[in-house]
């Protein structure tokens, strides 16, 4: 038997795995297009660290703000449920493997190598 909570939380759920992979798919097309729009909004962060790097603090600047980022997920915290985890456009996948990797340098936060 279904219960009237179990709506709410699909619908809770799917709103925000639609809304974080559209944030995400509107990067770009190529690491490098997911790069230059980063570094355009003036978003840095810091190299292999999933509370900091650019692409969290972009998704916190969307009200995501507890958001993850590890190297090929996403980790989303949503009051009343459990985490979301979800897999990433392969662009974006890609500039995060880069950006840890040291490549865009542009986009490292000041004082870090």
């Amino acid at each position: 038997m279904r219960q009237s909570g179990d709506t709410k939380y699909s619908k809770k759920y799917l709103a925000t795995v639609f809304a974080v992979g559209d944030a995400l798919r509107k990067l770009g097309d190529t690491p490098r297009e997911v790069g230059d729009k980063l570094q355009a909004m003036g978003i840095k962060g810091s190299r292999q660290r999933c509370t900091a790097c650019p692409l969290t603090m972009y998704l916190w600047g969307k009200g995501f703000t507890e958001a993850k980022v590890h190297v090929y997920h996403v980790e989303i915290p949503v009051e009343g449920m459990d985490n979301i985890s979800m897999g990433m456009p392969a662009p974006v996948m890609r500039f995060v493997e880069a950006f840890d990797q040291g490549l865009f340098k542009g986009l490292i936060a000041d004082g870090e190598k």
